[in-house]
């Protein structure tokens, strides 16, 4: 189900946004994808899975979920989708039509098993065009951020959870769901690094 409120005037009218997320965060990133479709043009996915994949229940978010996605029926997840929006909780689904989305699964992913991205795969294969949908499921990564050129061996699992795959996740990211040719990366000003600090 949709969020309750959300403060659309943050974005601007004019232009339409992307969502993207990793792990619990890229299922975060479905559910704003699909509930507020109307304001997401597209989005960026790293071991996630469908919208509505848990049905509000702990059991099947830890299991089918994660690790069992035989056990997802997405003929259940349309019509739940459909009933959301049939009773205007979430937009029309015909507004993801020309949208754009970019999934990423590693082979070696043993926390969001290959098979759950691949099923959010079939699900947003049923509102988007296959030439909509660019999948990478080809990398020996484990769970984990991708990148071309930082963090742990791309087969490791652990703190921080960035691996060097040689694949600039982000990049591919913003290309793909703007459709458009990004710069190369330049390497960040120093200066414009802050320390953010919460006492609690």
């Amino acid at each position: 189900m949709g969020i309750k409120k959300f403060n659309s005037s943050i974005i601007n009218s004019n232009e339409m946004a992307t969502v993207s997320g990793i792990s619990s965060g890229g299922y975060m990133a479905v559910q704003l994808h699909i509930a507020y479709s109307s304001i997401f043009s597209g989005a960026g996915i790293i071991a996630g899975g469908p919208y509505f994949c848990a049905n509000m229940n702990m059991f099947t978010a830890q299991s089918s979920c994660m690790k069992d996605p035989e056990f997802i029926v997405l003929d259940e997840l349309y019509e739940a989708t459909l009933a959301y929006e049939s009773t205007f909780v979430i937009d029309s689904t015909k507004n993801l039509s020309n949208d754009r989305v970019w999934l990423f699964s590693g082979t070696e992913d043993d926390t969001v098993h290959q098979g759950v991205m691949k099923k959010l795969y079939s699900y947003y294969n049923n509102y988007i065009s296959e030439k909509n949908i660019h999948s990478v499921f080809n990398y020996s990564a484990s769970h984990a951020f991708i990148t071309n050129n930082w963090g742990n061996a791309c087969n490791y699992k652990g703190s921080p959870f960035i691996n060097n795959c040689d694949l600039d996740a982000a990049k591919a990211i913003l290309s793909w769901t703007g459709n458009q040719d990004l710069k190369p990366a330049t390497p960040a000003n120093i200066s414009n690094v802050c320390n953010y600090r919460i006492e609690y």
